[in-house]
């Protein structure tokens, strides 16, 4: 979580470990700024363990200000994608 290309100063503001759908979730949330504008983002990362192995990873990034209409669309893909 703590290499997002571009973005210093990453912050961890809140973590979880969920069971839904037959699936473990992890989802990690934090701040960080922009190296190149000292702007500052909300980070979201979501991933869907499949208990076989493989994963389904939804990152967003996005400026601070956008942060609640961008979190509320990345974790409404998250439900919608399962893998095949």
């Amino acid at each position: 979580f703590e290499n997002f290309a571009g973005v210093s100063d990453i912050t961890i503001t809140s973590q979880s470990m969920t069971e839904k759908n037959g699936a473990t979730w992890s989802r990690i949330e934090g701040i960080g700024t922009y190296r190149q504008s000292l702007e500052a983002l909300s980070l979201l990362q979501v991933v869907r363990f499949d208990g076989k192995g493989g994963y389904i990873r939804i990152v967003a990034v996005c400026n601070a200000l956008q942060r609640d209409n961008v979190v509320r669309r990345a974790e409404i893909l998250a439900d919608t994608v399962s893998p095949k």
